[in-house]
């Protein structure tokens, strides 16, 4: 690269050379001075051209030094020597490596806030116990903590993961048949959380172990042209739990409230036969009414202790998916109508009566039958529970937006407070204790409805009946 001495030094001696030549051709062509003279004024003319090449040296010194210490300063920044001053005569010179300095510094404390913020930030991320990916809208890389890279990256790949595609760095099968759904918008089997269907969350199992994937769409607004083009407008935010332990201890419950509730049946099954024998021979007998009302009482509560076991049974394996799950198409006025013999017994001891509201172009309903009718009956023998005697409990099915259908189960009893239209649905969670009890019931039906619409990928909630009582609505996929 040529510098700025170079190229005036080419120039002026170029001019000098021009003006030898010219002064030759018009003086000692033509014969107007003799060769001494020329020589002379050759002489002190060169000596007149090595003094200006000398002040020319100089004075490029006073504006090419500085300015290449400043360019140094740029080319080293952020490591640049800081206690370097540059003391130019020229002022604009000056100014300009003053005005230098003190860019340069205030950037430099910027760099190092960010650096120092960087590397807090990537020390948090890899210490955390979750997973975090985040991806551009076209799958690249832009961040992986060290919880992805131990458990679901190649072990061979390099440690720099930016701007490679997903697939090149992730080894995990069931991570990356979940990455390319949600970056292409394809079917995802949701797990749900909760009262309400949380579409960004799902589940995978990587043999022993089992992780929970939340995701984020991060929406991003283009700040400057190159982004436009690029069309980068969103990320993608990953978040994985390993959920491995609470399986295992859930599992462990499980498998405790299951065996333990099979062990309960046999001697509970026993008294319950026991105590229906001696009311057979003792029933009539009048000397014994005591005799017989204890009786009762244990049959009673033999009855409501084998209900709980078996809802107890039934809602563990719910829980942990190992109870048959066979859906099917379903006639919704066919199967209503055999459910109307089904609860007969227990509408009958109050005098209730069951009435259908159903359009007549209402699809078919894709759902298991026999949980879809346990659903049904628990509801039922909840509003049951809590009505009046000559009372109505009303069930309304109509088509909704989203591909689904709504069912309504509305009562005409007490109704249900604000405060409790979310703790309902809670294992043993009773409103009114004192009469759950009297009436039979076991404080898990309302647990067992919500497990029941989750595996069919649905939606319950309660919400206030105009006339007075509750309307239980469930949302289920067609």
């Amino acid at each position: 690269m040529k510098t700025i001495f170079f190229r005036l030094f080419i120039i002026i001696t170029l001019f000098y050379i021009l003006i030898l030549f010219l002064f030759y051709v018009l003086t000692i062509k033509k014969n107007l001075l003799y060769l001494e003279d020329f020589i002379f004024f050759f002489i002190i003319s060169f000596l007149f051209y090595l003094f200006t090449i000398y002040l020319l040296y100089r004075t490029s010194n006073y504006i090419v030094k500085p300015i290449t210490l400043i360019l140094n300063y740029f080319k080293k920044f952020p490591k640049y020597d800081k206690n370097i001053e540059i003391s130019s005569k020229i002022i604009e010179i000056q100014l300009l490596h003053n005005f230098t300095q003190k860019f340069l510094k205030k950037y430099s404390s910027y760099l190092e806030e960010l650096n120092l913020e960087k590397s807090l930030l990537n020390s948090l991320l890899n210490n955390l116990k979750e997973g975090v990916i985040c991806l551009d809208q076209n799958g690249k890389i832009l961040y992986i903590n060290q919880f992805i890279k131990n458990r679901f990256c190649y072990d061979n790949i390099k440690t720099d993961f930016k701007e490679k595609n997903y697939f090149e760095v992730i080894k995990n099968p069931a991570l990356l048949d979940l990455i390319y759904k949600i970056l292409y918008k394809k079917n995802i089997q949701y797990i749900f959380s909760g009262l309400k269907q949380d579409k960004n969350v799902f589940e995978i199992i990587d043999k022993d172990k089992f992780y929970h994937i939340r995701f984020y769409e991060i929406h991003l607004e283009p700040f400057n042209e190159e982004l436009q083009k690029m069309n980068q407008d969103k990320l993608i935010l990953f978040i994985i739990n390993d959920m491995t332990e609470e399986y295992n201890i859930k599992r462990m419950r499980e498998d405790f409230l299951q065996n333990a509730s099979h062990e309960l049946k046999t001697p509970i099954t026993s008294i319950r036969g026991y105590t229906e024998t001696l009311l057979d021979r003792f029933y009539n007998n009048h000397q014994n009414k005591i005799f017989v009302q204890f009786l009762e009482g244990i049959l009673r509560n033999s009855e409501r202790m084998e209900r709980i076991i078996n809802d107890m049974v039934m809602i563990s394996s719910l829980e942990s998916k190992s109870y048959p799950f066979h859906p099917t198409e379903i006639n919704i006025n066919e199967f209503l109508d055999n459910l109307r013999l089904l609860v007969e017994g227990i509408l009958k001891p109050k005098n209730l009566c069951l009435q259908y509201k159903i359009p007549d172009n209402i699809p078919t309903l894709y759902a298991d039958p026999l949980l879809l009718e346990h659903m049904f009956i628990n509801l039922i023998s909840n509003a049951a529970r809590y009505s009046t005697e000559n009372q109505t409990i009303e069930i309304q099915i109509e088509r909704i937006n989203g591909g689904k259908i709504s069912i309504s189960i509305k009562d005409y009893g007490p109704g249900i407070p604000d405060e409790y239209k979310n703790k309902i649905f809670e294992r043993f969670f009773r409103i009114d204790k004192d009469r759950s009890r009297k009436e039979g019931g076991t404080g898990l039906g309302l647990s067992i409805v919500r497990q029941i619409v989750r595996i069919h990928q649905g939606h319950i909630f309660v919400k206030d009946n105009p006339e007075g009582g509750s309307i239980f609505i469930i949302h289920l996929p067609i």
